[in-house]
């Protein structure tokens, strides 16, 4: 009688029943746990910017954001402005990390390189530039000055 322990009516384990039923080896190895997958970037790199945002928001004193708060010279306030430079200089390193990420990640694309994945992303429709700009960018972007600025790259 190899059982698993029951399960409670939230799908939690069942204490109790897992003491005086304990499973046997056998039943446990029959077990398909779900794989432990990691959190994507984008979700990481969100966590980590709201983290650096609390010091910010809990060390600001004023009721409204319109009141000054650098004419108070005590001890704490220095310490709060402080504490939110500090967080706020680490979101700005990260974000900047982020972008440094990005452009180098794109100059090993051949598209990116010679400039044909610029075209295209401002030529789409969902993504692109607004409708009232394309008058002014197409010329730009079709004119033989960008085809000898990009003519002759190759991706590294």
């Amino acid at each position: 009688a190899s059982r698993l322990p029951a399960l409670s009516p939230g799908g939690f384990l069942d204490v109790r029943s897992a003491f005086e039923h304990p499973p046997s080896p056998r039943a446990i190895r029959g077990l398909k746990l779900p794989l432990v997958q990691a959190e994507p970037p984008a979700v990481v790199l969100a966590s980590i910017l709201s983290i650096l945002l609390v010091p910010i928001t809990l060390s600001d004193s004023r009721k409204w954001h319109w009141d000054d708060d650098r004419t108070t010279t005590e001890f704490s306030a220095v310490v709060r402005r402080t504490v939110a430079t500090s967080s706020l200089w680490m979101v700005l390193i990260q974000v900047s990390v982020v972008y440094l990420e990005a452009s180098i990640g794109k100059l090993m694309v051949a598209e990116w390189v010679d400039g044909t994945a610029v075209y295209y992303w401002l030529n789409d429709p969902t993504f692109g530039a607004p409708r009232w700009l394309m008058p002014v960018l197409r010329p730009l972007l079709t004119s033989a000055g960008v085809a000898v600025v990009t003519w002759g790259r190759h991706s590294c």
